[in-house]
């Protein structure tokens, strides 16, 4: 820093103010992975998480014995508890289970949930608007994308349709 700026500075001339960071809590959602499978929750607020009970998936992770993982991917609604969505592969059950987040970031299955996916989930995608989740299929043979049809009213029910698979044969 020159001379000059740190006079100006040191005499008052610039005044800066700088306020605490205040960390706002965040929802933590991510897949145990076991077998049967679960959906771990929990509340971070800045220095230390608070864990909510496990949800169980309805299915079977892969338990790291050489499985793909568990995916979760959430889907941000407007606000949390107005169609925020939550999705968790359970690769050994060939099934995806969706969850509804309410407003204090708790994870409920929608009606139905687990979905079948007709194959090993590998990787899980929402649509930009939230109305379609999108499931990788397949780590043997031709790949696909099992597609799920959402419908999510604010303080109503979520409805999931399974639109079918889509084979991609460039894969």
């Amino acid at each position: 820093m020159d001379l000059a700026r740190w006079t100006a500075l040191s005499m008052g001339l610039w005044t800066v103010t700088a306020a605490a960071a205040h960390a706002q809590p965040a929802a933590v959602w991510a897949g145990a992975n076991d077998n049967p499978n679960t959906l771990i929750t929990g509340i971070f607020d800045g220095s230390a998480m608070a864990y909510l009970p496990e949800v169980p998936a309805g299915g079977s992770g892969g338990g790291g014995g050489g499985f793909v993982e568990s995916q979760v991917r959430a889907f941000a609604g407007a606000a949390l508890g107005r169609c925020t969505l939550l999705a968790q592969t359970n690769t050994l059950s060939s099934s995806v289970a969706i969850y509804a987040i309410d407003a204090t970031g708790a994870a409920t299955h929608v009606a139905g949930s687990p979905f079948p996916t007709g194959g090993v989930g590998t990787a899980l995608a929402w649509s930009r608007d939230g109305q379609a989740l999108y499931v990788s299929r397949g780590l043997i043979g031709p790949a696909s994308v099992e597609t799920f049809r959402v419908v999510c009213t604010p303080g109503g029910p979520v409805t999931i349709t399974d639109a079918g698979p889509t084979t991609l044969s460039q894969f």
